[in-house]
């Protein structure tokens, strides 16, 4: 075990999937600094009061919890909690600047431009918090979030966003994943995952560690960024260009050209 990784102190959707086939993503603002500052240390108090607990990668032993529960920041939501300045100029600048920033070099132009996405997205800088309910139950997923915006004082519903999956591991561009999952060394138990792949360095997935490439190592700061992970939230429409694109893709590719 990396003697830097501690397991309660990360978050459990980033090394490891759930297996649930429901999701349910509650795009927030922050409106009352303390109330979510409070909100946010209730939910890893192991007490919860009210609020739901983040799920962490601690074992969970022979019981799966009926539900997980997980969090992602933006840099907006990090300065409207009043993280220092000393400590949000130590992020990178693609985590700064945001989707929207950045949306020619990351391919949103034309009908995918900012101007033209749907509320709350287009209007990035009040999205400050993003919370992710897991369940097998329509109803578990109600009862997370009412857990979640209970008294209405920490946080503002921006919206809600709805996930589920395909059956047999199917995804929507019609092809099976989930075939395997990683490895990462230090975390899990390798007799579990006999598939012949070998083990993925933790900074693979986690901030702070050593990552495939050497000498590369991402620098955050260490008070709020070691052991956390960067995540990308898209919101699609679908596509125009279906199978037959994916297949004319491919196959350039193979071809080399």
């Amino acid at each position: 075990m990396n003697a830097s990784f501690k397991p309660a102190d990360v978050q459990g959707n980033i090394v490891r999937g759930y297996r649930k086939p429901l999701v349910r993503y509650l795009v927030l603002e922050v409106v009352d600094r303390a109330a979510a500052r409070h909100w946010l240390a209730a939910s890893i108090s192991g007490a919860g009061n009210g609020v739901p607990q983040i799920t962490t990668e601690a074992p969970w032993g022979h019981t799966k919890p009926d539900t997980c529960f997980n969090i992602g920041l933006t840099y907006q939501g990090l300065l409207a909690l009043g993280t220092p300045k000393a400590t949000l100029d130590g992020f990178p600048t693609e985590f700064k600047e945001g989707m929207a920033l950045r949306a020619v070099k990351l391919g949103d132009v034309g009908k995918s431009a900012p101007e033209n996405w749907p509320a709350p997205f287009d209007d990035p800088d009040r999205i400050h918090l993003i919370a992710t309910i897991y369940a097998h139950e329509d109803a578990q997923l109600e009862r997370v979030q009412r857990e979640a915006l209970a008294g209405g004082k920490a946080f503002r519903l921006l919206g809600v966003r709805d996930g589920r999956s395909h059956r047999n591991d199917f995804v929507h561009f019609g092809y099976r994943d989930n075939l395997t999952q990683p490895r990462f060394k230090g975390v899990h138990d390798s007799a579990r995952y006999q598939d012949g792949q070998p083990k993925a360095p933790l900074g693979t997935v986690l901030l702070g560690y050593e990552t495939n490439f050497e000498g590369l190592m991402w620098h955050v700061p260490k008070d709020v960024g070691h052991n956390g992970s960067f995540n990308a939230f898209n919101h699609s429409h679908g596509t125009e260009y279906g199978d037959s694109f994916i297949k004319q893709q491919g196959i350039k590719t193979m071809m080399g050209y």
